[in-house]
């Protein structure tokens, strides 16, 4: 079996890069709820796909950490609307169960209730301080 050479390569790789094809070209992929627009492009056969997002005009908000996951390429497929949705729902749930579970505020100076620790009026409350 014979393989092609090297000078074979080089011009057939000369030729290819004056044709237009999709290599350079965005794909839309998709859009989430704040109005961002993912797109997906193909540097090449041998080279890694770039994944962009535009953001919404006049809105400065980040992606949602799904889509985010998406374009650092942890996740492979872009994420569903369904998905999103579910992740939502969660992140309010605990958002509510977290302000709930707040520590009630005590008043620290409440009048006529027994003291937990007892004074002496022949012991200092403060080292040092004289009364």
């Amino acid at each position: 079996m014979s393989r092609t050479g090297i000078w074979r390569n080089t011009w057939n790789t000369f030729l290819q890069s004056f044709k237009r094809n999709s290599v350079g070209m965005k794909n839309f992929i998709g859009e989430d709820s704040v109005g961002n627009k993912f797109y997906e492009i193909c540097e090449g056969k041998m080279h890694k796909i770039k994944r962009i997002y535009e953001p919404a005009p006049e809105i400065d908000i980040k992606p949602s950490p799904e889509w985010e996951s998406w374009l650092r390429g942890t996740r492979r497929f872009p994420p569903s609307s369904e998905e999103l949705e579910i992740n939502r729902l969660k992140l309010e749930a605990k958002n509510e169960k977290l302000s709930n579970n707040k520590i009630p505020e005590v008043d620290a100076t409440k009048s006529g209730e027994s003291k937990q620790f007892p004074s002496y009026k022949d012991f200092e409350i403060q080292p040092g301080v004289k009364k």
